[in-house]
């Protein structure tokens, strides 16, 4: 009787531990999964593109890769997202077309593409606009601004800024016409279209000026300790534009390659200084 009680007793433990193991592995595998639809509604729904990748990169465990093959892919395209909102914030269109740009060539499902249109619809409304701007007869460009709904609302005040800057180019023009028929010096301009100030320094120049090769990639590889080779495709006798930017390519540690360019830095339209600009991490080195 006493060992009859025994095994029963046995028996109802075994089956205890075994439901209690059951329980807990669908238990925590549904709670990485709620963890997951969390962080991605962060990106999708909230656009806290900050938010949302902290949360993934804690997912990227033993745990969170047997739950998700793709959690490292997802924690790269995320990382791309946040890079372009913090791009169009700072009125750099072309640096979140080129993060956008990574995010499609990283893509292979449809989980972020929520956000993914909700980026890319400020830069196509900002390029109507601009577009719009451009033909415009009248100076007076507030309904064309009024049109267009921004979430970045810098790139509204870009457009602004861009055109008040070239209706006083228009009125400088008119007025130096006026005083004397002398012909007009063409402006500097670099490839991007930007135009250069005569009293500023060239990349060329600059670059030069501030020890060429060796001491301007030294100013880069202080900022990142983790990089293996540092080149640059800078070559003055062969340099088509002075006032072009320069490009810095940075070899990582862990094989992944950057992409910097050394370029004039610019505040509300006017000139700065010179600056390093790490596009993979919207990074900017400052060098004056």
């Amino acid at each position: 009787m006493y060992k009859k009680l025994i095994a029963i007793v046995s028996s109802l433990i075994a089956l205890i531990v075994i439901a209690s193991g059951i329980y807990y592995f669908f238990g925590s595998n549904n709670s990485i999964k709620e963890e997951h639809t969390k962080y991605l509604a962060l990106i999708n729904d909230s656009h806290d593109f900050k938010g949302g990748l902290a949360g993934l990169e804690t997912l990227d465990n033993e745990k969170g890769q047997e739950a998700f093959k793709n959690i490292k892919t997802e924690i790269k395209i995320a990382k791309e997202l946040k890079n372009t909102d913090v791009s169009l914030d700072n009125k750099d269109v072309d640096a979140a077309k080129k993060s956008l740009d990574k995010v499609d060539s990283l893509t292979t499902d449809n989980s972020f593409d929520k956000a993914i249109e909700w980026l890319k619809e400020d830069i196509t409304n900002y390029e109507k606009a601009q577009k719009e701007i451009k033909d415009a007869k009248s100076d007076d460009i507030n309904s064309i601004l009024d049109k267009y709904k921004f979430k970045h609302s810098a790139l509204k005040v870009k457009l602004s800024e861009s055109n008040s800057s070239s209706q006083k180019n228009v009125e400088t023009e008119k007025q130096n016409t006026s005083v004397e028929t002398k012909p007009v010096k063409a402006s500097r301009k670099n490839t991007m279209g930007a135009t250069i100030p005569d009293n500023v320094t060239s990349l060329q120049q600059e670059w030069i000026r501030r020890g060429g090769d060796a001491e301007m990639l030294t100013t880069v590889r202080n900022s990142y300790k983790n990089v293996e080779k540092i080149t640059t495709n800078f070559n003055s006798l062969h340099q088509a534009n002075p006032d072009d930017p320069i490009t810095i390519y940075l070899e990582m540690r862990d094989g992944t390659r950057k992409t910097a360019e050394f370029d004039y830095a610019w505040a509300s339209g006017a000139f700065v200084g010179y600056t390093v600009h790490v596009f993979d991490d919207n990074f900017y080195i400052t060098v004056n």
